[in-house]
């Protein structure tokens, strides 16, 4: 017997990068966390994996403004607190 769904099924994954560029380039929520203990410094959202399933090319979308603003913001808030990607 097939019950009626309640709505649109979504899923998520986790992943963890040592790489800024690729939790940008791969991810839609980037979450920047501190050392021991790691508590969450900031959190961050990009669009930059669905742009590249939609025919942009990586070299393009890693050279655009935006994507360069927000490697430097997380690299900047990695390098002054000492926080992990």
């Amino acid at each position: 017997m097939a019950l009626p769904s309640p709505g649109p099924v979504r899923t998520a994954a986790w992943c963890s990068s040592a790489s800024i560029e690729e939790a940008i380039f791969l991810g839609t929520s980037i979450v920047v966390l501190s050392p021991r203990p790691g508590r969450i410094v900031a959190r961050f959202q990009s669009d930059h994996v669905h742009r590249f399933l939609q025919g942009e090319t990586a070299a393009v979308l890693k050279s655009t403004p935006g994507f360069i603003a927000l490697r430097e913001q997380i690299r900047a808030l990695i390098h002054q607190g000492g926080a992990y990607a």
